[in-house]
């Protein structure tokens, strides 16, 4: 009698954490005078504030062995409205796994072995 073995694939949410410029520490970009009469320059932030995308990479999964585990970060987002681009990477697991297709919204993979397995985006 064969035995069915569980594995359980763990997506864990994980922010990623991007440094981006926040206009602290910016140089001035000197901008034309008003027109008011005023000679004098004004200046703007010579940088663009842009916010971080949030990183989601979707609900805890459960598959057999042997089946393909499908990773989903389409929940991910972007305040401003940029274009996101993805690279998931395992952050624990019995066994080192590189999904296919690392670099898109939604990879998966075939685990080797039975156990729980963490991704993060």
């Amino acid at each position: 009698m064969l035995k069915r073995r569980r594995l359980i694939a763990v997506m864990c949410i994980c922010p990623v954490m991007l440094f981006l410029l926040s206009g602290q520490g910016c140089p001035p970009i000197p901008t034309q005078g008003s027109g008011n009469g005023n000679s004098g320059q004004n200046t703007s932030s010579g940088c663009n504030s842009n916010r971080p995308p949030v990183a989601n990479a979707g609900p805890d999964i459960e598959v057999a062995l042997g089946d393909r585990a499908f990773l989903d970060g389409n929940s991910s987002s972007d305040i401003d409205g940029d274009s996101l681009s993805y690279r998931w990477q395992m952050v624990r697991g019995p066994d080192t796994i590189v999904p296919d297709s690392a670099n898109s919204a939604n990879p998966s993979f075939i685990p080797p072995v039975a156990g729980v397995y963490g991704f993060g985006i």
